[in-house]
């Protein structure tokens, strides 16, 4: 049937780290075993490593993904395990693509606002009195504190902290006792603004100033999802969900062929 013909076009892996042996092995079906196109090379001392022990896992220089799924391997596992590798993909991936964070909904009439995080970088996305959805950075240009938490409409956002003032487009209003700093215009200080677009019923920030935006990462998503109709689409509830796992884990998982209806 279908589903059989699309899990045929689909190879299972699964990846085990041999403690004993100080190795790693791609468990693949038995009619082959492509190699592995990576160079690893192991911190410390020549002996057995803790793998609780984050500094001593095996670190990765150089994975070349085939397209070809029949040759197609899992990472090295320091690609899940090595806190260097998180690092690097949190400003590479997360810290420079197109990231969905919330719902058209939640920003519907001047003043409405909610607060996201993305790639460990607290966010405010507010709709202006001028009708503009824009998306800036939730932190007080002052002592840092937070100037929004959660959701809801407000005409201006304010850090508990001192009492800072910002408008709902990031410029920053007023400054409790403030008088007579010297070198000090609050016309010249707002909160940075990050990149920030909609499609459908989904909002999306891109904290990276470059790259492509996001119609031309979408390419012909609109245009095949063009007959479905999201304008009546409301925001039910927000529920989160933490897994305690490499974010790789999870993807891996969702995209198994096995779970292909």
């Amino acid at each position: 049937g279908r589903g059989d013909d699309r899990l045929r076009k689909r190879r299972k892996h699964a990846l085990s780290v041999l403690p004993g042996a100080h190795a790693f092995r791609l468990l693949l079906p038995l009619s082959r075993i492509p190699p592995v196109k990576a160079k690893l090379e192991r911190r410390g001392e020549a002996e057995q490593p803790d793998w609780r022990d984050n500094s001593r896992v095996m670190t990765l220089e150089r994975y070349e993904f085939d397209p070809d799924l029949r040759q197609a391997a899992t990472p090295p596992a320091s690609w899940y395990l090595d806190p260097a590798v998180l690092k690097r993909e949190k400003s590479a991936i997360f810290g420079s693509t197109w990231q969905l964070v919330g719902h058209t909904d939640q920003v519907r009439e001047p003043g409405d606002y909610f607060t996201c995080t993305v790639s460990d970088e607290p966010l405010v996305v507010a709709r202006g009195g001028d009708g503009v959805v824009r998306a800036f950075s939730n932190v007080c240009r002052h002592r840092a504190g937070p100037v929004a938490r959660g959701g809801g409409n407000r005409k201006s956002l304010q850090c508990a902290y001192h009492g800072w003032t910002y408008g709902m487009d990031g410029a920053l209003l007023t400054t409790p006792e403030f008088e007579g700093v010297a070198c000090f215009e609050k016309k010249d200080v707002r909160l940075p603004p990050v990149r920030v677009d909609t499609w459908a019923a989904f909002v999306f920030v891109n904290l990276s100033p470059a790259g492509p935006g996001l119609r031309e990462v979408l390419g012909d998503i609109p245009a095949q999802t063009n007959h479905l109709s999201f304008d009546h689409l409301r925001l039910y509830k927000k529920i989160d969900y933490e897994v305690q796992c490499n974010w790789k884990v999870y993807v891996d998982n969702y995209l198994d062929g096995y779970h292909i209806p």
